[in-house]
């Protein structure tokens, strides 16, 4: 997906004679996903995730929905155990929490596990 393609929905604000598209929180969050540099590091992409948690106005329903929509992978894994750690009790980040164990397979973890030869199934 192109630049253009991610930030053709998002709100735009002008800037003088400059129109700007404009994030919102939890896209900015996923946006960071695959690649941390993008918020200064890992570290800091912690620090912005524990502040969204503790903001009166978080919305964990969004940051899920806008999660579902973009990518999969190391980055799904970063972002599945990121939440887990910071807001392990928050009930709309379930899915979240199981994209880390998911990887960038679509499919559930147990149709991923491949039998060992030493186990003797399938021999």
């Amino acid at each position: 997906m192109t630049v253009q393609q991610r930030v053709a929905h998002l709100p735009a604000v002008w800037r003088g004679a400059e129109r700007v598209p404009v994030s919102d929180r939890e896209r900015t969050i996923v946006d960071c996903r695959p690649d941390p540099e993008l918020a200064g590091g890992i570290r800091h992409l912690v620090d912005i995730m524990r502040e969204y948690g503790r903001r009166a106005d978080r919305n964990f329903t969004k940051l899920a929905s806008t999660t579902r929509g973009a990518g999969s992978g190391a980055a799904w894994k970063r972002l599945g155990y990121l939440a887990e750690a910071l807001w392990s009790e928050e009930r709309a980040l379930v899915v979240l929490r199981d994209m880390k164990k998911r990887g960038n397979s679509d499919r559930p973890p147990s149709e991923t596990v491949r039998e060992s030869p030493a186990s003797g199934e399938g021999s």
